[in-house]
């Protein structure tokens, strides 16, 4: 099965909604318009993309939907859909634009030039009396968090963070899959951004926002009420930009391919449109991110004691805690059961979780057309979440190479279901050796 490119362009200003309403009138005055969500919520996109499969292909029997689409909180069998990613076209090649990953901190100002480093992380130990297992053959090791550790806003039990240069900040914003490329080849451990363009903005350089009005409507009468104006703000895209995603998976013979990349669709609340295109030429370096290229030419040292590489989720992410594993596993289980079914699954006690970097938790809701109900709420990492995991000597440098093929360009951080929608996506970058003890040997103005 062939994955199928998919440019989404918008033809009007888009507003995605958060969970629960607005105010209008009076009240309204007292607040800031509520803000459209950015980028678009994947329940958005895969609907979006379900739906155009269906009027696309001329399918008007209801009764076929589930059959032919899958019910609405599940994809069919074999399929996936990736992205969901801000991206421009620069004559008519493809810039994908991704989400800057945690662990990128501000260490640094000069002439309006704002310096970035690639943060360093150690194990803050924490002996565990209760000796929890991992499973009924191997036990975790003591290095791990308490037995009351839970995962929060603000405790990670023993996940701690530690060795940032300068007391630095991380930040927030969007970078083109190129740079993305060049941190996670490990070929930049410093480097520049632009203030308002790649950092400390929530929108790539070719998104802003519009405040639109509007007025409430009586439900019953479907007129307007008087004296109940709002605003909300939209996103407003400049031309030849919009958002990309892929379509992997075996179509019933009553679908047709071509829906996908052709045609218009009603996109998020208040009735924007998006039309569907293929994509020309795809970004050559988020192709060599997908591919795993940034990984497949590193070389460790031969005493080396442990390897390290980061983890960056793409798209929010979630696991479903357990009280009777500790928390440092319970974040690395995805990866590891990826390893479990291949020949290299004996290395799996020699991986583990050195640290996590994320923020507040996104709540993510929705709301169902066919019932006329608000989805549950659900909580998620944001896209720019990442891990450290660390790999100790006992594995060897030809079996890394084909662990960390297994884990990049995968959705594995999500329920089964969530996973097909793209949920969990993660990117995975190339090894290294640096310890923290060989960071603060070099560098006396560590930051606690």
């Amino acid at each position: 099965m062939n994955e199928t490119g998919i440019f989404l362009r918008p033809l009007s200003s888009l507003y995605f909604g958060a969970q629960g309403g607005s105010t209008a009138g009076e009240m309204a005055g007292h607040n800031t318009s509520p803000e459209s969500l950015f980028p678009i919520p994947l329940s958005s996109l895969q609907g979006i993309l379900r739906t155009r499969l269906l009027t696309g292909s001329g399918v008007k029997d209801t009764s076929k939907i589930n059959d032919l689409v899958g019910p609405s909180d599940r994809l069919p069998s074999g399929w996936q859909i990736k992205g969901g990613f801000p991206a421009r076209y620069c004559g008519n090649k493809l810039d994908v634009w991704l989400p800057l990953p945690f662990f990128i901190f501000y260490s640094g100002q000069k002439n309006n030039i704002y310096d970035f480093e690639i943060a360093r992380l150690y194990y803050n130990k924490c002996h565990d009396s209760s000796d929890k297992k991992r499973d009924n053959n191997s036990e975790v090791n003591n290095t791990s968090a308490s037995s009351n550790a839970y995962l929060s806003d603000k405790k990670f039990g023993d996940l701690q963070l530690a060795g940032i240069i300068g007391g630095g900040k991380n930040m927030e914003g969007w970078l083109p899959a190129q740079r993305m490329y060049e941190i996670l080849c490990g070929k930049e451990t410093k480097f520049q951004l632009k203030r308002g363009i790649d950092f400390d903005c929530p929108y790539p350089p070719f998104v802003r926002h519009e405040v639109k009005p509007g007025t409430a409507i009586d439900t019953s009468t479907l007129q307007t009420l008087e004296s109940m104006l709002y605003s909300y703000t939209t996103l407003r895209f400049e031309h030849n930009s919009g958002f990309v995603a892929w379509f992997k998976g075996r179509l019933h013979a009553e679908l047709t391919s071509d829906s996908l990349t052709s045609g218009l669709a009603i996109c998020g609340r208040k009735s924007g449109t998006v039309g569907l295109e293929s994509i020309d030429q795809d970004d050559d370096f988020w192709r060599k991110l997908a591919a795993g290229e940034q990984f497949q030419s590193f070389k460790l040292s031969k005493d080396r004691k442990f390897c390290y590489v980061w983890i960056v989720f793409l798209t929010p992410g979630r696991v479903e805690l357990n009280n009777n594993y500790e928390l440092s596993y319970v974040l690395i289980k995805p990866l590891l059961d990826q390893i479990q079914t291949s020949d290299i699954s004996q290395y799996n006690n020699y991986i583990k979780l050195v640290s996590c970097l994320t923020k507040k938790m996104l709540p993510i809701s929705g709301y169902s057309l066919k019932t006329k109900t608000r989805k549950p709420i659900t909580y998620w990492w944001p896209a720019g979440t990442s891990l450290l995991i660390q790999f100790s000597q006992n594995v060897p440098e030809e079996a890394i190479r084909p662990i960390l093929t297994l884990w990049n360009n995968k959705c594995l951080y999500a329920g089964e279901q969530e996973r097909s929608f793209g949920y969990g996506h993660i990117l995975v970058s190339a090894p290294f050796e640096k310890t923290w003890e060989d960071i603060c040997r070099e560098n006396k103005n560590l930051y606690w």
